[in-house]
């Protein structure tokens, strides 16, 4: 920026540069209640998060709602929410997209969903991609 008029104050002369080692910082350790790296039961301080809430939810279907997509805005309202799952159940051949076949996963899936309706599933995804796609 350019200021035009009369010098207020005479430049100062810059100090040579002297480089300097960067202190050592003194490592700060966690405390064994929260280090979950030397835990004997990593899930603990998970499960105890999970209990102080008023529908506690299983560990494992809590992990599947954080990797998932946000629900839905009116989800949020349902009955069961969060306890809401994909239907692999519905009839796959009425989906004649694949970005409807996808759409349709987009909820967790129940862990006790039959062999049979996975594999139906994974058949018609590999329809939708082609043939050139092997399982």
């Amino acid at each position: 920026m350019a200021t035009y008029g009369e010098l207020v104050e005479e430049p100062s002369i810059a100090e040579e540069y002297e480089p300097r080692p960067l202190p050592n910082p003194t490592p700060v350790y966690l405390s064994a209640t929260v280090d979950l790296a030397n835990s004997t039961t990593p899930t603990l301080l998970a499960e105890q998060l999970l209990s102080l809430l008023p529908v506690v939810p299983p560990l494992h279907l809590a992990t599947r709602l954080i990797f998932s997509l946000k629900p839905e805005d009116e989800e949020w309202d349902r009955d069961g929410f969060p306890f809401l799952y994909t239907d692999l159940d519905i009839d796959t051949e009425d989906i004649l997209d694949l970005e409807t076949l996808v759409q349709s996963v987009s909820r967790p899936i129940r862990d006790d969903v039959s062999p049979e309706s996975l594999s139906k599933f994974a058949t018609r995804m590999h329809d939708s991609l082609g043939s050139n796609v092997s399982l």
